[in-house]
């Protein structure tokens, strides 16, 4: 079949992966400091280009 649209492109993606290291922290504390540390590590992931990955620092992450 024909596709839907006649678009061209290049799709790149930046991940950025934070994990959490602390344990009984209050689980909105967690949740706000595992999002910051994944986007600070999604945002370095962009500065080095295309198609990269990064994990977020254990101190970005807390």
């Amino acid at each position: 079949g024909q596709p839907a649209l006649n678009i061209e492109g290049v799709i790149t993606c930046s991940l950025g992966i934070a994990s959490l290291e602390k344990e009984g922290e209050e689980l909105n504390t967690m949740k706000a400091a595992l999002i910051k540390g994944a986007d600070t590590a999604m945002y370095r992931a962009k500065d080095l280009g295309n198609n990269q990955v990064c994990l977020a620092e254990p101190s970005s992450a807390s």
